[in-house]
């Protein structure tokens, strides 16, 4: 997602020696084709760096973005706005900087580095933010001659087929096609509706600044740049069944003599459900790469791992050789099936049926019995039922986390009192030193699914 930021940067007639590029990482391939580009990266650790083997790559730490502002200060007066983009993780006020978290960016330290830099050079500001909670900082860093965006609100943000189906994607094409800040958002936050879950539930943010709204990135007239346009071949039905192989075609037209790769993302529901708490899915996006026929233009593939019943949304996507992706509306198939599909609690019998939960590379199915409800939940495994799963073609994976002995079950259905099923996720705690395995669900880990 950064190195997509980079080279929007470069359409949009940035120079290398105008960008500052901090990065944990020296040697990233900017240009997707399996070598790094040496001055690329400015910060904390160059390429140049890197292979002298004077310095050895690390965290980002706030000090180096403090020195990035003061690169950005010795520019001077600009005749466009300072442009500053974080793409990584996030947490109510705080941007992340390091895996850990224990290196992070305050909405108030972040505030201090802008307002330092528009009072050194009284230039406009724009901030853009792809992080979960970064709808936080909206109201935090608002000041004059400053624009603030966000890819969400106070919630998750949510990505897909490795961040190439994600806000900030959408948000960049926008931008580079000379669509104004204001204009780009408006677009990306319809398109966004377009999808399924988890990504349409994403609310993008901007702050109120007229003037800031109404300029482009580097400047407005740079003419529209030329792109792939995807006609899909629609399907006859949008519903599928498990097992089903289903046709995929797309023609290609545009500037169709740039054209890299073509291919299919899928959004499944255990993608769309298995996130963790930064908004990434616990299940790949599956990738299928479409190949050219003999009609000229025309990409075809096929896909048949509907595992489970539910929602697919599948989306088409080309690349050109710039490395800019073009992508189709997406489609939604809905998936038939019966039998338990999902983790369920039957509040006849106060047991949560698991049928089926990661543990490594094994699947088990396993029931839990409500053994205590106050002053906390808690729940006995019953041993009996533990066993490993023979068949999860229709299921709903559960996740068992090692790192934290916990387990992840993304959706969990439970009967309400009027015959209806009330969704929710949760996150199921191993209780340490217990005889029988035993595990707690705090009020705060249980959480309501819309």
């Amino acid at each position: 997602m950064a190195t997509y930021v980079y080279r929007a940067l470069q359409a949009r007639g940035y120079d290398n020696d105008e960008i500052y590029f901090l990065s944990h990482k020296p040697d990233l391939d900017i240009n997707i084709n399996a070598n790094a580009v040496p001055n690329a990266i400015d910060a904390p650790v160059t390429l140049t760096e890197l292979c002298n083997g004077t310095s050895q790559p690390r965290d980002i730490t706030v000090e180096d973005v403090r020195k990035a502002f003061e690169w950005a200060k010795g520019k001077g007066k600009m005749e466009q706005p300072l442009v500053v983009i974080f793409v990584g993780h996030g947490w109510p006020n705080e941007l992340i900087l390091n895996p850990l978290g224990t290196e992070t960016l305050t909405a108030d330290t972040f505030k201090t580095l802008l307002d330092d830099y528009q009072n050194s050079t009284d230039n406009q500001v724009v901030v853009i933010l792809e992080a979960c909670h970064s709808g936080t900082f909206v109201q935090a860093l608002s000041a004059p001659n400053r624009l603030i965006i966000s890819s969400t609100n106070e919630k998750e943000a949510y990505f897909s087929d490795k961040g190439r189906t994600s806000f900030l994607k959408l948000y960049l094409d926008k931008l580079r096609h000379d669509k104004s800040f204001g204009k780009s958002l408006e677009l990306v936050t319809n398109i966004i509706t377009t999808y399924n879950r988890p990504l349409n539930q994403q609310r993008p943010q901007i702050s109120e600044n007229t003037v800031a709204k109404n300029l482009c990135l580097n400047g407005c007239g740079k003419g529209f740049l030329g792109k792939l346009i995807l006609i899909p071949k629609e399907f006859t039905d949008n519903t599928a069944y498990l097992g089903q192989s289903i046709d995929l075609q797309v023609k290609v037209s545009g500037d169709v003599n740039s054209t890299k790769e073509v291919w299919v993302s899928v959004i499944t529901p255990e993608a769309a459900n298995q996130r963790n708490e930064q908004g990434y899915s616990f299940q790949p996006t599956p990738f299928i790469r479409l190949e050219p026929s003999d009609t000229s233009n025309v990409y075809s593939g096929s896909f048949n791992e509907f595992n489970t019943p539910g929602k697919y949304v599948v989306t088409y996507k080309a690349e050109d050789n710039k490395g800019f992706i073009t992508e189709s509306t997406p489609i939604t198939l809905t998936v038939a099936g019966t039998g338990l599909t999902h983790t369920r609690f039957d509040t006849t019998t106060n047991i949560l049926h698991i049928p089926a939960v990661t543990v490594g590379t094994d699947i088990y199915q396993a029931d839990l019995r409500l053994s205590q409800f106050e002053p906390e939940i808690i729940l006995d495994v019953d041993m009996n039922s533990l066993k490993l799963a023979d068949d999860t073609i229709s299921v709903g994976y559960a996740n068992f986390i090692s790192s934290n002995s916990e387990v992840y079950i993304p959706l969990l259905e439970v009967p309400n009192a009027t015959g209806g099923i009330d969704t929710y996720s949760a996150s199921l705690t191993l209780v340490p030193e217990t005889s029988s395995m035993q595990f707690r669900l705090k009020p705060e880990d249980l959480k309501r699914l819309p």
